[in-house]
């Protein structure tokens, strides 16, 4: 074909040479060569250009370049050619050079040359050269993909037949199309035998022979996976074969052909039941060895179980005899609650309530300990507020530390999140065991228990550590090693004074290993221990926390006027939603869907949008952006309202389009904290009813209360005092609440009415965002403390 191109192209040039050079895919090749003498003609396959002394290179390098026709007049006049080695040994003439093209790809060039004659290649010439190098460049491009599809067909040929898989075609009545050298090899059988012989007769004739509609079937539902067959061989031995299959398809969809690739698993199956034989023989062994110890070991079980029933009806037994009296007391003391109003009364009933609480639980640790040393104790991961368990454990042994005369001092973190995952139970039994101690052995001196937190990478997660130090009697150095032992108690330990099984160390040992967590202790005998426990990796719930009762009322706040529009699909979370924000002086308008909001939004121009996610006609989403999009809207602030899940309101996060989010069910102090970030609230006045502070009289005090002023000041010195210097000045809200809620409940547990009246005027301000009155209040906490102190007199300076 290539001479034909170039006999046609040199005929209708008059050309007297003409080289024919095909691109390989990596360099330029010699195809064909042709000159008006018969003898110089020939077919040159894959004759490198760079090495051709039959046509000026440079000019053919310069078309592959360009991809553009040269066309030399006369390269013997011609200043860029005359020079040349070529030019000057051949003397050539006219020369044309010009690429073959197809679909803008270079296949190739055609080199034409004529020594007769300068100006041989006319524009007319040119043009019959155009022509025909386009039909030229489509046969071309035609015989280079022939031939790559010739060379693909080969390559996958040669892949098929020399895999080491067994490889099979099979048509649809079941006769063998193709079989590759595996299983010719593995069989027996050339091709010849095998192929046009109906498949069935390859495998073990007991084999259940399913038709070909049945196999393709399963092929068409992917069940023809490791599909065992035997196959027969030529000289009589069975192969054991494991095949996968597919079929194959017309371009009418209609099967044709099922190929199937198996594997030789015969020695491997010999293997296997080689090793089935062994491991049957094992087992028989073992079992007569364990026949022998079988009697023993029920003789010994039976022994046991009678013990393990002996100890639980006993257990049980005393379980009940506890508990039955212990009802009538909790039960008489939530009676009482309801009808007692004397402030100092209620606290005592508080006190038996909390105890009868916690002495319900503390009735199972010798329940728990046998669950825990049978495996069978479990942790119930529930919601905590760390905060309020540990004011709750004060609570309980306010009394006795009274009583004692020494000081219980509480150090709290202000980072420790209201919202905690840990076992509340377990966990308030163990630090009743930990703080319970501390008071048994505590003469004088102080407790002081203190919580800490530390970040986590995920900051989802916290550590948090809980520290029990006292004054007390102290461990000895060598038996801090056995203090977690059951009935382990120290040695001169006095029983009559100080009671006790030994069992409460180590039960909370084991819970604080169960709750995944780390207890440790360190003593000096006659001056007092500190137990360190740790839990790494809380999980801090995030929803909780925010729906916490922050000790405000949002509804209280009063807003100066501003316009919400309200979008919702749901009547009554619209009807719930427009009553809120009317309370605190806002007006609303509704919207029952996305795109409604785009239509009224721009004419009612509201100062903040409420928009739910997910709704008919439009959705949230689209209808934020729409909104932002619009040049009378885009300054809006739009919140999402949202009762979808953790991810989100992760995305909710990413979008532009949303300033906040508030979860569904509605918590009104989050919805309050978007609102404070939009409109402006309107600052009331605090009266000096509602101040209702006495700090020019104390009033009268018992005794017993100015007894505890002392343990009040030293609570206050140990780190109320520290935060208050910090907050006086800058006045963070969140944080000068926290500090206003543990003044009242420090002055409700001690009954100091200043202290209560002082720590709720400190609340209501910052509650209602008082900022001027937070300062003058904060300003007065230096005279509560000097009133505290003249109340306390000799007996507090005793003390210190």
């Amino acid at each position: 074909m290539f001479e034909r191109i170039l006999s046609i192209a040199m005929e209708n040039t008059q050309a007297d040479r003409g080289v024919l050079i095909l691109d390989t895919g990596h360099s330029m090749k010699i195809q064909a060569l042709k000159t008006t003498n018969p003898d110089d003609n020939q077919t040159m396959q894959n004759l490198s250009v760079e090495k051709s002394e039959d046509l000026l290179v440079s000019i053919v390098k310069q078309v592959v370049e360009d991809k553009s026709p040269v066309i030399i007049e006369n390269a013997l006049a011609d200043p860029a050619y005359q020079n040349d080695g070529y030019v000057k040994k051949n003397k050539p003439k006219g020369i044309v050079c010009m690429p073959i093209l197809h679909q803008c790809r270079l296949h190739g060039v055609l080199y034409l040359e004529s020594h007769k004659r300068a100006e041989l290649f006319s524009e007319e010439r040119i043009r019959i050269l155009d022509i025909l190098l386009v039909q030229a460049a489509i046969s071309i491009a035609n015989i280079k993909h022939f031939q790559a599809l010739e060379r693909e067909k080969n390559y996958l040929s040669n892949l098929i037949n020399h895999s080491p898989s067994l490889i099979l075609g099979v048509n649809m009545k079941g006769v063998i199309t193709f079989v590759n050298s595996t299983v010719e090899a593995i069989s027996g059988f050339s091709k010849a035998e095998l192929i046009g012989q109906n498949c069935w007769k390859l495998f073990h004739e007991q084999q259940n022979d399913p038709t070909i509609e049945t196999l393709c079937r399963k092929i068409n539902k992917g069940r023809v996976c490791n599909y065992k067959l035997t196959l027969n061989c030529k000289n009589g031995d069975k192969r054991v074969t494991v095949w996968n299959a597919s079929t194959r398809k017309d371009e009418r969809g209609e099967l044709v052909e099922i190929v199937g690739f198996g594997n030789d698993m015969t020695d491997a199956f010999h293997r296997e039941e080689k090793l089935k034989r062994s491991e049957e023989h094992k087992r028989e062994h073992l079992e007569t060895l364990v026949a022998e110890k079988t009697w023993e070991s029920i003789v010994e079980r039976k022994n046991t179980e009678r013990a393990n029933l002996a100890k639980s009806d006993f257990l049980a037994n005393m379980s009940h005899e506890i508990r039955t009296p212990l009802n009538a007391i909790t039960g008489f003391s939530e009676l009482l609650s309801s009808t007692v109003t004397d402030e100092k009364q209620r606290s005592y009933l508080e006190a038996i309530k909390s105890s009868g609480k916690n002495l319900m639980l503390l009735i199972g640790d010798i329940l728990d300990l046998s669950k825990i040393e049978a495996g069978k104790m479990s942790i119930h991961t529930t919601v905590v507020n760390l905060k309020k368990v540990i004011q709750e454990i004060r609570q309980i042994f306010t009394l006795q530390i009274r009583k004692k005369g020494i000081s219980f001092i509480l150090n709290i973190s202000d980072k420790v999140p209201a919202a905690l995952e840990l076992d509340e139970v377990r966990l308030r039994q163990v630090l009743l065991n930990i703080v319970g101690n501390a008071v048994k052995f505590t003469e004088k001196g102080f407790i002081k228990l203190t919580v800490d937190i530390e970040n986590q990478p995920n900051k989802s997660l916290k550590k948090i550590h809980i520290t029990v130090e006292d004054t007390g009697i102290g461990i000895a150095k060598e038996e801090l090693s056995t203090i977690f032992e059951t009935f382990k108690q120290q040695t001169g330990q006095d029983r009559f004074k100080y009671g006790g099984k030994g069992l409460g160390l180590a039960i909370s040992k084991r819970l604080v290993e169960l709750m995944g967590g780390r207890i440790v202790v360190e003593s000096t005998l006659g001056q007092g221990s500190v137990f360190k426990i740790t839990f790494s990796n809380v999980v801090v719930n995030e929803d909780a926390e925010r729906k916490q009762p922050s000790g405000n009322n949002s509804l209280r706040v009063q807003f100066k006027k501003g316009k919400v529009l309200i979008v919702d699909d749901v009547t009554s979370n619209r009807l719930f939603l427009r009553e809120l924000l009317k309370k605190v002086n806002l007006t609303v308008a509704e919207a029952q869907n996305g795109y409604e909001s785009t239509l009224i939004a721009p004419d009612y121009q509201p100062d903040l949008i409420l928009m739910d996610i997910r709704m008919p006609v439009m959705d949230g989403y689209k209808a934020a952006k729409l909104l932002k999009m619009h040049e009378k809207c885009a300054h809006i602030p739009i919140i999402a309202v949202t009762a979808s899940s953790y991810y989100e309101k992760q995305r909710l996060k990413l979008e532009n389009e949303f300033d906040g989010y508030v979860s569904k069910p509605i918590d009104i102090q989050q919805l309050h904290s978007e609102l404070m970030k939009v409109f402006e609230p309107i600052q009331q006045e605090i009266t000096d009813e509602m101040l209702n502070l006495s700090l020019h009289s104390m009033g009268d005090l018992n005794q017993e209360v100015r007894e505890g002023i002392p343990e009040v000041l030293g609570i206050l010195n140990d780190g109320l005092i520290g935060r208050w210097k910090r907050y006086k000045n800058q006045q963070p809200i969140k944080e000068v609440r926290e500090f206003a809620k543990q003044i009242l409940n420090l002055g409700r547990d001690f009954q100091l009415k200043i202290m209560v009246s002082y720590g709720k005027a400190l609340r209501h301000a910052a509650d209602h965002f008082e900022v001027q009155k937070l300062r003058e209040l904060l300003d007065k906490f230096p005279e509560l403390i000097t009133m505290l102190e003249s109340a306390a007199g000799e007996e507090y300076e005793t003390n210190q």
